[in-house]
């Protein structure tokens, strides 16, 4: 983890620079080759493209330091590889071999599964007192870097509270600038449990846990297909266009007309079906996608769910996401976060109301809550600072790759704000439509395979605090 320059590379900058060739070129260097070491799947055009420079290049001598480490950045982000080392070597008549040795990730997962189906660990814990009937236990397969060319593909197989068969493919690239590809997905789903209403800014289930059976009352059937068009290392749109069918059981239209809501699927129908089309930017120019630390990155999706084709779904909803890192020095990290989400028409079926407190769009400390609206806006600033960085010796002493277990741990500080306008019923809710913030203290570790643990300690306006755990895995 990390760039990792040879001492010998230094010196031949400080002394390439300090000679002044007697040469019209004296401040270049040329790129003689580009050798790879390590990469026994992935094809070499595939690594090429992240290089920021080409065999018979001349590059400026004061800027050979910052291209490798862009090299680096933009090796990692592939995900294809655990450590990637840029060096130099034969730096001899104005002219040097870069290296470039690579770690393969290890490209083939059958993992057994077990995951708790709630929004977050301390909600199943706490609210949901952490019972196993609502986990999701099965086998996850997945192949990346199938033929060495980044293509990737899954096979999810769930069973538990749902009942679930998830597949997904992405091809590799379709024209020689590898810039184009394709993506496709299925999805069959059937769960046990609906969250049909919410009280108190807290979801309210049917059947209730202590009365789960299996009996599944809800499902949900899934095609799309995507376009991809990539733009050098850091620019990606796509353009995806996917149909649902969905299906709910007859008692939860009756239970959501008693919570008052008007209905959970449009016009009070419990079956719909409905196209959906979306475009997605995304800009990641930034130095480890998974865990940034340095440089900023855009999102902007539009999502259009219906099509106007349909009264079983309407829905269009805005999403624009932004983030901006920079180090502060002495091994301290700056990041400042922000999204904001827009649907249209404001008021919403039940289905389609949900906003805060789903996947990353959640205020740290107020975990337990969720808050439904049409528009919502979140900011966060965190200040981090690097307390250890290390490999330690693992059991596979005589492995190249495995030997050692890379560790990265920050404390952290931070402070969330945010807002959401409902044009809705309320029943309760206390969190809609005003200004909401919290701040707190946590440790961040970072490991192979991008596996990311937080532990975070939260204070909110409420006057409530609590420690949250959260984790990401990068499989």
């Amino acid at each position: 983890m990390g760039l990792r320059l040879s001492v010998c590379v230094l010196i031949l900058l400080l002394t390439t620079q300090a000679s002044g060739q007697n040469t019209p070129d004296s401040a270049t260097v040329l790129v003689r080759r580009i050798v790879l070491q390590g990469n026994k799947k992935t094809r070499p055009y595939i690594i090429l493209r992240e290089v920021p420079f080409r065999e018979g290049d001349r590059i400026p001598v004061a800027r050979l330091n910052d291209l490798l480490q862009k090299t680096h950045e933009q090796l990692m982000n592939t995900f294809l590889f655990i450590d990637v080392t840029p060096g130099v070597m034969n730096w001899r008549d104005g002219a040097v071999d870069v290296v470039l040795d690579f770690k393969e990730r290890w490209y083939i997962f059958p993992i057994p599964y077990l995951k708790i189906i709630d929004r977050n660990f301390n909600q199943w814990w706490v609210e949901e007192n952490h019972s196993l009937q609502r986990v999701d236990y099965g086998i996850h397969f997945s192949w990346y870097n199938i033929t060495g060319r980044n293509d990737k593909i899954h096979l999810y197989l769930e069973n538990g509270y749902n009942r679930l068969v998830n597949l997904g493919y992405e091809s590799p690239y379709l024209d020689r600038k590898l810039r184009q590809y394709l993506v496709f997905g299925a999805l069959y789903n059937n769960a046990k449990q609906v969250n049909y209403a919410t009280d108190s800014n807290k979801q309210v289930f049917f059947p209730d846990t202590t009365h789960l059976s299996d009996v599944f009352i809800h499902r949900t059937v899934q095609g799309s297909i995507g376009y991809v068009y990539k733009i050098g290392s850091t620019q990606k749109h796509t353009v995806q266009f996917g149909y649902t069918n969905e299906l709910i059981g007859d008692t939860i239209n009756a239970l959501i007309g008693k919570a008052g809501y008007a209905s959970y699927f449009a016009g009070g129908r419990t079956h719909i079906r409905y196209p959906e089309l979306s475009y997605t930017y995304q800009y990641q120019g930034v130095d480890f996608i998974p865990y940034p630390l340095r440089g900023w990155s855009v999102y902007a999706q539009i999502d259009d769910k219906g099509l106007g084709l349909t009264p079983d779904m309407n829905c269009l909803t805005v999403t624009v996401r932004g983030g901006y890192y920079r180090p502060l020095g002495w091994r301290t990290y700056l990041g400042a976060e922000a999204s904001v989400v827009a649907k249209t028409p404001g008021v919403q079926p039940y289905t389609t109301q949900h906003l805060l407190g789903f996947g990353g769009l959640y205020l740290q400390g107020l975990e337990y809550y969720i808050v439904d609206g049409s528009f919502g806006a979140l900011g966060r600033l965190t200040v981090r600072r690097e307390i250890l960085n290390h490999e330690f010796p693992t059991l596979f002493k005589n492995s190249r790759i495995y030997g050692t277990l890379p560790i990265r741990m920050f404390l952290k500080a931070y402070f969330n704000a945010g807002y959401v306008s409902s044009d809705g019923p309320q029943y309760g809710s206390f969190l809609n439509n005003r200004f909401l913030y919290t701040e707190g203290v946590g440790l961040d570790i970072v490991t192979i395979y991008d596996i990311q643990l937080k532990i975070e300690f939260s204070w909110n306006q409420l006057g409530k605090s609590g420690l949250f755990l959260h984790n990401y895995k990068g499989f």
